[in-house]
């Protein structure tokens, strides 16, 4: 009979736990020993001497720039410009004239506050489990294959996140006075990625829950909301004042836009699914739903993908109470609004999981009570924890391992890369392997970056001209086009995703009378075998003109 009411208690832990306090030396050690670990296996797929390519290098570009200025850049779009500004804080204090060393800090500190969000991580699930469960849920977070994966890019998720679970916990403490700080953090989250000015929503609604007993609460939310319209305000101006965009109102009036305009009247002309003058709603909506649910599936492997609908199970049975507290209110609320703007990316046909990273803490958590039912009936509390938590990690390390780049391929790409750059005025772009170019470009103007062309995107544009071969059916199409825009040299490596007319010249250049091939990659000790011509076309049109 004792032992049934224990067990009964012991369930109801996921709604109301009462054993809330949380002293440091109750977590100290085993979140050590989860946060050395998680280090550990990020820097030993660490990328190192390979630099950033997209979203990252316009991070850096844009904290480089600000580092060397001191202020916002000018006529620079970037919207989620509040990691770039940490990060451009630690370039400023690093004397190196390395170029490679800035790459590498930058992914250093997306690597240190990833680990670090298992602090709150674990302080939100101490809220409904006793410490054991919590250091579980913060194993699940920081060996999760996509967290790991997206830390080593240098990218804003891991502020985001780290930001977001600070929040929520300042939210959630019986301090009133951090109920407060919480809207100086979602400000700041603001910043850092804009789609964050929507968890103004549920953190006001959470806010009037927890005080709706106390006398002045309208008085206690426009201090609160006036304490993040403080650090909304003056950002958006810098912002307006750099680039004519505040980054908040105007990027949700173009998400406006878009669906007003170019989804219901079918005006867009870069989105190739889009149907001119046809509603494109429900192709939206399709899109949505099914890039939702993969991107889904794809972050909850490899184990949350079973313990959470098995969780589910058990919270919505009789062995959980149904009470719905403001702790679960509140992570209901928070998970429900930022379903938008993921919706919305993956209804435009965006593929990455990261827009639904910010689900992940509170996946790990929600993962939990299944794991505890199991244990129950083993009746080994200690080992299956510390069992479970290897299981853990050798299976994160296992997809990872499974999924991993060719780091040395990679070095070897950029290496050739770089010679384009510095050799040609022109080149065929080789996909994916162009997407070096601006990087070396960057390289190659170092350190003096302050000023680089930025497309109306927000963008580091590309200076060296650029041509798709796969666009054309012949070499000679190719050619007669090349000579019209700049283009100066052919780039071929044999690859069977090459136009067949490139992959004839690299098995038979002799052939081509009108190409003089300058490198040759085998020479310079590279396995990866690229072969760069320049083109003559004086020599090329003379034998057209014979033919």
């Amino acid at each position: 009979m004792i032992d049934d009411e224990k067990s009964k208690n012991q369930k109801n832990d996921f709604i109301n736990n009462k054993n809330k306090s949380v002293r440091f030396s109750d977590f100290v050690a085993p979140l050590s020993i989860i946060g050395i670990v998680g280090l550990v296996i990020r820097f030993y797929y660490f990328p190192y001497d390979i630099p950033f390519t997209y979203d990252a290098l316009d991070y850096f570009s844009y904290a480089m720039s600000m580092s060397q200025t001191g202020q916002f850049p000018n006529n620079w779009v970037l919207v989620n410009n509040g990691w770039p500004s940490l990060v451009s804080f630690f370039f400023m204090n690093l004397n190196s004239e390395n170029f490679i060393d800035y790459v590498h800090t930058q992914r250093i500190l997306s690597i240190i506050i990833s680990v670090l969000t298992i602090i709150p991580i674990y302080l939100i699930a101490k809220k409904f489990f006793d410490k054991t469960w919590s250091i579980i849920a913060t194993a699940l977070f920081v060996f999760n294959p996509k967290i790991i994966e997206n830390s080593l890019l240098g990218v804003t998720e891991s502020l985001y996140l780290f930001l977001i679970t600070i929040g929520l916990f300042l939210l959630l403490s019986k301090n009133s006075l951090h109920a407060y700080i919480s809207f100086i953090i979602i400000a700041l989250v603001s910043i850092t990625r804009y789609e964050g000015l929507l968890l103004l929503i549920p953190f006001s609604i959470i806010f009037f829950i927890k005080f709706k007993n106390e006398k002045k609460i309208i008085f206690k939310y426009i201090l609160a909301l006036l304490l993040f319209l403080l650090i909304i305000i003056p950002v958006g101006a810098l912002r307006m004042e750099s680039s004519g965009q505040d980054g908040f109102i105007s990027h949700y009036t173009a998400g406006l836009i878009y669906v007003s305009d170019d989804l219901v009247e079918g005006t867009e002309e870069d989105e190739e699914w889009i149907i001119e003058g046809q509603n494109n709603i429900p192709i939206f909506l399709k899109n949505g739903i099914y890039g939702f649910i993969k991107a889904l599936g794809l972050l909850l492997i490899p184990f949350s993908i079973f313990l959470i609908p098995a969780s589910l199970i058990i919270i919505f049975t009789k062995k959980y109470q149904k009470k719905i507290d403001l702790k679960v209110s509140s992570i209901i609320l928070l998970t429900g609004i930022m379903c938008i703007p993921a919706f919305y990316a993956f209804g435009r046909n965006i593929d990455d999981p990261r827009f639904i990273f910010v689900f992940l803490p509170f996946l790990c958590i929600l993962s939990i009570p299944i794991l505890k039912d199991i244990q129950e009936k083993i009746n080994k509390k200690r080992i299956f924890s510390i069992c479970f938590i290897g299981v853990i990690i050798i299976g994160g390390t296992m997809i990872m391992e499974y999924q991993k780049t060719d780091y040395e391929n990679e070095r070897e790409v950029y290496q050739i890369i770089k010679y384009v750059i510095e050799n040609t005025d022109g080149v065929n772009a080789i996909s994916p392997e162009s997407r070096y170019f601006k990087t070396a470009e960057i390289e190659h103007k170092w350190p003096n970056i302050s000023n680089l062309e930025v497309s109306d995107s927000g963008h580091v544009s590309r200076e060296i001209n650029r041509i798709f071969a796969e666009d054309f059916k012949t070499l000679n199409e190719l050619l007669i086009e090349s000579k019209k825009i700049g283009i100066t040299h052919l780039i071929v490596d044999g690859k069977d995703s090459r136009p067949d007319f490139l992959n004839s010249i690299y098995q038979n250049d002799e052939n081509y009378p009108f190409l003089e091939r300058i490198y040759d990659s085998t020479e310079h000790g590279l396995e990866y075998h690229v072969k760069i011509y320049l083109i003559n076309y004086e020599h090329f049109e003379e034998i057209q003109n014979y033919r």
